[in-house]
């Protein structure tokens, strides 16, 4: 988050948030400058922004999750629209923020198409490209390289 600057954020047109929360309900260090200035006097309308959080936390702390439920109220607050309700992940977060990334990925690919996912004839029209050879299995983790190509600009 410490490479986004707030005006990123007022021309994506979507934006993924994965963040954790540290002590008692704090923003990571990489994300205060950009929460700060997201509540500076003059906050961005995103209105046009698509918008998902996965928040990262620990159930034996009294502000379990709490910079993503503040970054997903202000998401909501500035105008963009939720893809989907955001999950609040314990400790053992591998399994549902895995499921949570993969339900994104589809929105995000039908939003992309106007709602639509092609059909098999449609996309057939695209020139062939040869399977990939999935015999190690697919990855057990998206790293959050893989997932920066999820902010785009208009």
């Amino acid at each position: 988050m410490d490479e986004i600057e707030i005006g990123d954020l007022a021309v994506a047109q979507n934006v993924v948030i994965f963040c954790s929360t540290w002590g008692e309900g704090e923003m990571p260090d990489n994300a205060v400058d950009l929460w700060e200035a997201a509540n500076g006097d003059s906050p961005p309308s995103l209105e046009g922004c698509n918008f998902a959080v996965c928040a990262l936390g620990d159930t034996s702390y009294e502000f379990f999750c709490q910079s993503g439920k503040d970054w997903d109220g202000w998401f909501e607050k500035q105008g963009a629209t939720r893809l989907i309700d955001r999950i609040d992940c314990d400790v053992e977060y591998d399994d549902p923020a895995a499921e949570f990334t993969t339900n994104v990925l589809a929105l995000l690919s039908s939003t992309a198409t106007g709602g639509m996912i092609p059909s098999e004839d449609e996309s057939s029209n695209e020139s062939e490209v040869p399977p990939e050879d999935d015999s190690e299995g697919a990855p057990d983790e998206i790293s959050s390289g893989d997932l920066e190509g999820l902010i785009s600009s208009g």
